[in-house]
């Protein structure tokens, strides 16, 4: 695989350090109980503020790429894009606020309203300020994209970790909103530079062509998202029923370390292999594209889960702290269930790719659905661990289901290999998720074995190459 571009290499990087600097922060200052506060908050602006996704997504993609070198053109629709956001936020603030308002009434923190139209502001504004380099990507300025994104990425996470550090759980979200205001503010200058072309400030244009176009291409990832948001609702409301704001923190802390690492498995999948389906010739070469997939994802995925397992309680205690104990026992089944994970989004992925609407809608509600119901089943018997312990059995059952979709709607053969692999996967892994939880022992046993077989694969050859690089710059000629 080619080495990335320096640029999004950096910006990797740094959402990777603001993201350890937030969580270390949040989990210091406010423990399980603040930080699960912070993430009901959030999660329900995430699912009130889904529609905001379209028109900084596909569609503005899809709207610069023709406008380019045509300076009014361009402006007409970076002032469009600029008025629909706007609208958007005319709606979705208050409802917004209205939604966390009914979600808290009666609960701490008792200002959990004010804290909702904080934060959706600062979702609104964050739309807003991020559209020039937004832009600049949808035209192909990805490196200035990428530089920009990294220096205001950082610049917006000191500022929560110092609301957070003075404030707490308040202090969260004010310090995001200052955050997103200031360096939004500060990255105009950059924004000049590279498009000296635009006038940032934006005019009311409301384009209904602009319109049309964010409704027809967004739609489809908007009810996938809206899918995802509801699933993710049901289970935090089920844990705070069982469990309290601290179970929401434990789940918000095993979930955010489950989502970093996971990125990394699918890396290859987003970048190389899903585009190749949208483009082959017939169904013969999707199967042969999907075998390919699939080979690198039973090739490398495995080590890198057990290397996660055996190593996910100190780096649980390293990006939080020692009080969540219990986030590192969840985060064990949940990276249990990852190779399963992997496979079914091999099989999803041609889905939207060759236009397959209905069939992708199907699979994303069946996979959020069983998520859930597992969840909010197994909450009463299991308490916390019943959503990690559910995102395992649900995945294993959302794999066995989207092999059947995808020979449907394609019309491509696949073989069961991979499925019972990854169910097999996810057993042991299981297991090794109660070994390891309190044995040292079972942990430097299954990180040198899980260590040997990743070098086998290959998995640290772009470290050692890197590695290499630095040398030769370094050492005396």
């Amino acid at each position: 695989m080619a080495d990335a571009p320096q640029g999004s290499t950096n910006l990797n990087r740094a959402v990777l350090v603001t993201t350890i600097a937030r969580s270390k922060a949040a989990a210091l200052v406010m423990g399980p109980e603040g930080l699960g506060q912070v993430a009901e908050i959030n999660q329900v602006l995430a699912l009130v503020f889904v529609p905001l996704g379209l028109i900084n997504g596909v569609a503005l993609v899809r709207s610069a790429g023709p406008a380019k070198g045509d300076v009014a053109a361009s402006q007409r629709v970076y002032d469009s894009f600029s008025t629909l956001i706007l609208l958007a936020g005319v709606v979705l603030v208050p409802a917004a606020t209205l939604a966390v308002w009914l979600a808290f009434a009666g609960r701490v923190p008792p200002d959990a309203a004010l804290l909702g139209l904080v934060g959706a502001l600062g979702a609104v504004l964050g739309a807003a300020f991020a559209l020039p380099s937004q832009w600049m990507m949808a035209v192909g300025r990805s490196h200035e994209y990428a530089v920009t994104a990294t220096w205001l990425g950082i610049g917006g996470a000191i500022s929560v970790v110092v609301g957070t550090w003075g404030w707490g759980v308040r202090g969260q979200f004010v310090g995001g909103l200052v955050g997103i205001v200031l360096v939004g503010l500060a990255g105009r200058p950059f924004y000049r530079r590279w498009l000296p072309e635009m006038r940032l400030w934006p005019r009311w244009v409301f384009d209904r062509a602009t319109l049309r176009t964010v409704l027809l291409l967004g739609s489809t990832s908007m009810i996938a998202q809206l899918t995802t948001q509801a699933g993710l609702s049901a289970i935090r409301w089920s844990l705070a029923r069982t469990g309290g704001d601290a179970a929401n923190g434990q789940f918000q802390a095993a979930w955010s370390v489950a989502s970093i690492y996971f990125g990394s498995i699918l890396a290859g999948l987003g970048t190389v292999f899903f585009p190749r389906f949208g483009v082959a010739k017939d169904s013969e070469e999707l199967a042969k594209e999907m075998g390919s997939a699939m080979a690198m994802v039973l090739r490398n995925a495995p080590p890198l889960i057990l290397c996660a397992i055996a190593v996910r309680v100190p780096l649980i205690h390293g990006l939080y702290s020692n009080r969540f104990d219990v986030a590192a026992e969840m985060v064990g089944f949940q990276m249990a269930g990852d190779l399963a994970k992997a496979v079914a989004w091999v099989h999803a992925g041609p889905l939207l790719y060759r236009g397959k609407v209905k069939a992708f809608l199907l699979s994303e509600v069946i996979g959020m659905g069983l998520l859930a119901g597992f969840a909010i089943a197994l909450a009463p018997t299991l308490g916390v661990m019943g959503a990690s312990v559910g995102y395992a059995l649900g995945y294993g059952c959302y794999v066995i289901l989207t092999k059947p979709i995808i020979e449907w709607s394609c019309e491509v053969k696949l073989s069961w290999r991979p499925v019972w692999l990854s169910l097999g996967f996810g057993v042991f892994g299981a297991v090794m998720s109660v070994l390891t939880a309190d044995s040292v022992a079972w942990s430097v046993g299954l990180g040198l074995v899980s260590g040997a077989w990743a070098l086998r694969v290959g998995l640290f050859d772009p470290v050692f190459l890197r590695l290499r690089k630095l040398w030769s710059t370094v050492r005396p000629s």
